[in-house]
């Protein structure tokens, strides 16, 4: 036997003559485009879930910066500025519990900033704390003595998104009784 000699057998179909069959190529074609549907499908789908993780983290930046924020303020015990009746001041002066002076406010990289005032003039390191990235707007407003309005926008991918609640000073004296 001769391995050197082949012969290529023809494919033969199901009807015994040579090539496929409209019907063949019909399954054939069938069965691709499912498939291509099935990949195309999850690309889509993907694509859909990375826009609502980016959703989802740009509310959750917002979040944990107003979760620092009032954690920050919550037991102050006075607001300086804004005075009450303002409304939309970009920046919040308060003493906190140990009675130093804070700032919290958004600089030019977009981060909102806790910048402890007394430190800074005693030269105490530490007197810098980032409490959010990637938020350009802060507005402050007052509604009375102890209550605070602090509403945080962030640009996402394709929408602006806006976070708006109040905090209550735990701490704060009015005329000599508490709130």
């Amino acid at each position: 036997m001769n391995f050197t000699t082949q012969t290529r057998c023809p494919r033969v179909s199901t009807f015994g003559k040579i090539g496929t069959t409209f019907v063949e190529l019909l399954v054939y074609l069938t069965v691709f485009v499912l498939f291509i549907g099935l990949v195309m499908g999850s690309f889509f789908w993907m694509r859909q879930s990375e826009g609502r993780m980016r959703h989802v983290d740009v509310l959750h930046k917002l979040r944990v910066c107003y979760s620092r924020i009032s954690e920050k303020i919550s037991y102050g015990t006075s607001i300086l500025y804004p005075k009450k009746g303002v409304l939309g001041a970009t920046q919040l002066v308060f003493r906190t519990q140990a009675n130093e002076l804070c700032l919290i406010f958004v600089n030019r990289q977009n981060q909102v900033v806790c910048l402890n005032v007394t430190k800074k003039i005693h030269q105490i390191p530490d007197e810098v704390e980032i409490l959010g990235r990637d938020i350009p707007l802060l507005l402050v407003s007052r509604s009375s003595d102890s209550n605070v309005v602090l509403e945080l926008k962030a640009i996402g991918p394709k929408k602006e998104f806006s976070l708006r609640d109040g905090i209550r000073l735990r701490n704060t004296l009015i005329f000599g009784k508490l709130p």
